[in-house]
């Protein structure tokens, strides 16, 4: 059976969570795509650190949850990166694929697939509250071009 994870904004700890740059992101949803099950909860509790709300996949469903952001494994057996970065691109949700930094071919599957910004599973883990605030000045310039 398929691993549908909603942490809600309601568990994030007393207090406004603040992203890096120490802009209030609380409420702004996250789709982790991720059947790792060491990742998947770092991940989410990272982001949830960081003020994002994260919903974790182990697959890729027919239809979306509604986000703002999502992080894709390119290394997932189960879920097919290329066509997860394509349906996210159609959403417009903005999307983070990470690899092994040795698994080039990977990396470049999230950037030929579209991805708006692909790193290192290292980058991810070490860098998580940048990457994400990063996404957010993102999100929030293109909601202001809109």
């Amino acid at each position: 059976m398929p691993l549908i994870l909603r942490i809600g904004a309601s568990l994030l700890s007393d207090g406004p969570a603040f992203g890096a740059s120490g802009r209030q992101n609380v409420g702004v949803k996250l789709l982790i795509l991720e059947d790792n099950l060491m990742w998947a909860p770092r991940l989410a509790n990272g982001a949830k650190q960081a003020g994002w709300e994260p919903v974790i996949l182990d697959h890729l469903p027919s239809e979306l949850p509604a986000a703002d952001a999502a992080i894709v494994n390119l290394a997932s057996a189960k879920i097919p990166a290329a066509e997860a970065i394509a349906r996210l691109r159609e959403a417009s949700v903005y999307s983070i694929a990470h690899a092994g930094h040795k698994e080039k071919p990977l990396l470049e599957v999230g950037r030929d697939s579209g991805a708006d910004r692909v790193v290192s599973n290292g980058a991810l883990s070490s860098r998580l509250a940048e990457i994400l605030d990063a996404a957010a000045q993102a999100i929030q310039a293109k909601t202001a071009q809109a």
